[in-house]
């Protein structure tokens, strides 16, 4: 039995003789074996696995959706204007040729007023145009009169005429005029040409005029007479009755005349002028000087004795001449 175990121990002796021979020296314990041994010498740490990280969303920034500008759109177009149309038939008033408002005249004094008036309108006054008596003061003016025997075109002016009576009473008269275009419109001035013109005078009491006499003072009444009196150019005027006329009436007087700086008096009919002097003549005075039927011309200032085509004598006084027209005074002794 012992010899048995010998046998076996010799066998594992020759069996560990053979590894160690096929393994190569070692100076030391192995790298291995000194891990595992230090391993195995340190408390065992358990390590709890990491929570898994929290992923957090990075904050939402505001959305912003652009804008697109709305896109204007502008109609080149010019704003609508509705044109005023001008009237067909309006006037307008220019001057007063003669009678300027508030002239005197005497009781049945008879007298021309003339306006001159502007075509201010887009149509061509005619002969079928008339001038009509609106309202106030006739003073014997006509219902209605042609207005003109021509054509008056728009933007052109017209001197119109109307013969009247002074009223018998003293005061002040006024009467209104328009006027009518064929078709029976009635039209006159202003800004909507419904304003009627006008003509104005101031009926005085007839007085006695004191003339002096070298010797005596001797009272004369008038036949008729006159302050600021106006007569136009080429214009007749009645020293008798008191007013403008025509020429080729058998009434007229005299005949005023204006050439640039020179004023006739033109004697007209059978009527006759006499010479200046300083102050208001007589009757006598006149009767006396030198008379002629010759063109005289006129000052303003001096007065002129005159004798009428129906035989009366008187003075006529210019006080103011011009290319167009003089105002003057006269006395027509009876």
């Amino acid at each position: 039995m012992l010899n048995r175990r010998r046998s076996i121990l010799a066998a594992c002796l020759a069996l560990g003789l053979a590894v160690l021979a096929c393994e190569p020296p070692s100076s030391g314990p192995s790298a291995e074996t000194i891990v595992a041994l230090t391993v195995e010498a340190r408390p065992t740490l358990t390590v709890a696995p990491l929570a898994a990280a929290t992923t957090q969303a990075p904050p939402q920034l505001p959305t912003f959706t652009p804008v697109t500008p709305a896109t204007a759109t502008f109609t080149s177009q010019p704003p609508s204007i509705t044109p005023v149309q001008a009237p067909c038939d309006r006037a307008a008033f220019v001057t007063d040729v003669t009678v300027p408002d508030g002239s005197d005249f005497h009781a049945g004094d008879t007298l021309t007023k003339t306006w001159r008036l502007r075509n201010n309108g887009t149509c061509t006054w005619t002969s079928g145009y008339s001038l009509i008596f609106d309202h106030g003061d006739a003073m014997g003016a006509p219902a209605s009169q042609q207005l003109t025997t021509g054509t008056v075109a728009p933007g052109q002016s017209i001197d119109v005429s109307v013969n009247l009576t002074a009223p018998g009473s003293v005061g002040t008269y006024r009467g209104y005029f328009l006027l009518r275009n064929p078709s029976g419109a009635v039209f006159g001035i202003g800004a909507n040409a419904d304003v009627a013109f006008w003509v104005e005078i101031e009926v005085v009491p007839l007085v006695l005029e004191i003339v002096p006499f070298p010797v005596v003072t001797a009272f004369f009444i008038f036949h008729s007479s006159g302050s600021d009196v106006t007569v136009a150019d080429e214009q007749c005027f009645d020293l008798d009755a008191g007013n403008t006329i025509s020429c080729g009436n058998a009434g007229a007087d005299f005949q005023y005349e204006a050439f640039l700086l020179n004023h006739e008096y033109d004697p007209v009919q059978s009527a006759s002028v006499g010479g200046s002097h300083g102050a208001a003549p007589s009757r006598t005075v006149c009767s006396t000087g030198g008379i002629t039927t010759a063109t005289i011309d006129l000052d303003e200032g001096p007065y002129y004795c005159y004798r009428t085509g129906e035989g009366r004598w008187g003075w006529l006084h210019p006080s103011d001449l011009d290319s167009t027209d003089m105002t003057f005074g006269f006395a027509t002794y009876q």
